[in-house]
């Protein structure tokens, strides 16, 4: 049960929010790719304003009274973060005594090595992390990932054997920080000289010295010429 709740929250389209003006704002972007909302805090308006449309939400929350106030607008399930720095499995099993019938999703500070002591206990739903992205995307096919940012857990992208190639390592976590706003069409990328345009289907190449992308009408000359 607990591994298809983790799959089902993870292949969500989750739309991160903070207030109510948030999400009137993002209301197109809602309707077209979020199936919930997810808030660093609790913030009883948006909470209300999700119920009352049905869209399903789950707040951050971190103390006892915030966990009450949820209960008190229908929910039962709950956003922990940042876990690691709240006090991690113990303070999450110190609150489940009060609240036996909330379940709980950690995030923030999760890493390979201490994500298993979270799911082992019956009243963590899921567990969100930066992390996991990359093997998110080995199971749904992706070869590789360029970013025109940052990226971070460079040895675990490194043990994974996904190849990553972006403009600086930061070690602050992307969660929360970016939304999907579309995918198959054509992006913008900072080049060597200017702006360059890529389209879908278009070969990119990468190595330790950067990355080239080549059209995808020329990519069988652009190939034939490299091995001649």
């Amino acid at each position: 049960m607990k591994s298809e709740l983790f799959e089902a929250v993870s292949n969500l389209g989750i739309l991160p929010l903070i207030s109510l003006g948030d999400e009137k704002a993002a209301a197109p972007l809602a309707d077209a790719l979020a199936e919930g909302v997810v808030t660093p805090g609790f913030n009883a308006e948006l909470v209300r304003h999700c119920r009352e449309k049905q869209i399903p939400v789950v707040p951050g929350c971190v103390t006892a009274a915030e966990i009450l106030s949820g209960i008190d607008c229908g929910l039962s399930v709950f956003k922990f973060f940042p876990a690691e720095s709240c006090g991690g499995i113990e303070a999450l099993t110190l609150l489940h005594g009060p609240f036996p019938g909330c379940s709980f999703i950690p995030t923030g500070g999760m890493t390979q090595d201490n994500i298993g002591s979270y799911l082992a206990k019956p009243f963590i739903a899921a567990c969100g992390g930066s992390f996991m992205a990359p093997a998110a995307d080995v199971v749904a096919g992706c070869a590789g990932a360029v970013i025109d940012g940052s990226t971070r857990d460079s040895n675990y992208l490194i043990n994974m054997n996904f190849p990553t190639f972006c403009r600086f390592r930061n070690p602050i976590e992307g969660l929360g920080r970016s939304v999907i706003v579309d995918y198959m069409i054509p992006i913008y990328v900072n080049g060597i000289d200017g702006m360059i345009r890529v389209e879908p289907g278009d070969f990119i190449f990468g190595d330790n010295d950067g990355v080239v992308i080549v059209p995808k009408a020329e990519t069988v000359r652009v190939l034939e010429q490299a091995e001649a």
